[in-house]
């Protein structure tokens, strides 16, 4: 992995956009690959796609300019602790599917959260939008969890 360390809020916006981005597409490779999981995975990738809108709105929020001015992120932000994958091994069982969701999560919700102490000060909107999306995908955790475990316990009925 590459280190980056990101120190404008452009460049930490277009992180947090990709990073949405990137889930949405690896869910819905998941829910083109297993039928059984497609729609609950659907649910999800539609719900990354609004949350990137979102994450830009709050960018537009204030004056851009003004926002990459004032240097918001100058202890930056390290990319190289927030490695999210796109796509997964063709041999992938769905305990490997659903693991590699929860990882997305969890590295999801550690950028987030990261980002939200940096512009905590400066760009409080952004914060309280970033601890939303991050209760929203410890939720989601445990829906994926629970989703898991009951095929699972299908799985071992059959």
């Amino acid at each position: 992995m590459m280190l980056m360390i990101l120190n404008t809020t452009s460049a930490v916006i277009n992180e947090l956009t990709n990073a949405e981005s990137n889930i949405s597409i690896l869910y819905e490779k998941i829910a083109q690959q297993y039928p059984q999981i497609r729609e609950f995975f659907l649910v999800y990738s539609n719900e990354n796609r609004k949350n990137k809108i979102i994450i830009q709105r709050a960018y537009y929020a204030k004056n851009k300019d003004d926002l990459d001015a004032e240097s918001v992120f100058k202890k930056g932000l390290d990319t190289s602790k927030y490695s999210l994958k796109k796509t997964f091994p063709i041999s992938s069982t769905l305990d490997d599917i659903f693991q590699i969701a929860v990882e997305s999560e969890k590295t999801t919700i550690q950028l987030y959260s990261d980002t939200a102490k940096l512009s905590a000060g400066i760009m409080p909107y952004l914060h309280d939008i970033l601890q939303t999306l991050i209760e929203k995908r410890g939720k989601r955790i445990i829906k994926i969890e629970k989703r898991r475990k009951k095929l699972t316990i299908q799985s071992n009925d059959n």
